[in-house]
């Protein structure tokens, strides 16, 4: 039952991103519409209701986007990684609490971005810097969660690589000897 709602809100969440892509895309183009039709007649009347909805959709695609990260795994998983085990305790594990209070901190700029701005070139700076911030984020949440995989992956691969150097230096020599 698990696997079919985590794919059932995966799945609705898939189409609410969809839907905040699309009125993302249409509040970014009303948004050059009328540059274009300032630079002509100097309109700026509807630029505070284009922020209002450039933020909206863009805080949609944004929280949409997480949530989605968040059913891929399962949320009691998604949840989890915010606890670390040793000794048999589970405490915060910071690192990834700090991260997921970054995310939060974007979600609530993205909320708010038609207070902070409603000026187009701003706006579009501000997309910009906040899909950088969560590429980071999501950069740092995957080093955090999976550091000991990667560690021992890592160190798996080196291990081996050495492996099959020494056997073909040995391969070698011997081919060398006869």
């Amino acid at each position: 039952w698990t696997n079919r709602a985590r794919a059932l809100w995966y799945s609705v969440f898939v189409q609410t991103l969809t839907i905040g892509l699309i009125g993302f895309g249409v509040s970014y183009k009303s948004f050059l519409h009328q540059i274009y039709e300032e630079a002509e007649e100097h309109h700026e009347e509807h630029f505070p209701v284009i922020a209002k909805v450039f933020s909206a959709f863009l805080t949609i695609v944004i929280l949409s986007l997480e949530l989605m990260n968040g059913t891929h795994c399962g949320i009691k998983q998604a949840i989890g990684h915010l606890l670390h085990s040793s000794n048999s305790r589970k405490r915060l594990y910071w690192p990834v609490v700090i991260v997921s209070l970054l995310k939060v901190g974007v979600i609530l700029f993205c909320a708010t971005l038609f207070v902070w701005t409603i000026e187009p070139p701003g706006l579009a700076i501000a997309g910009l810097c906040v899909v950088f911030a969560l590429s980071v984020t999501r950069v740092l949440n995957h080093i955090f969660i999976n550091k000991k995989e990667m560690v021992d992956t890592m160190s798996e691969n080196a291990v081996n690589f050495a492996r099959g150097v020494s056997r073909r230096v040995l391969r070698l020599d011997e081919g060398a000897n006869n």
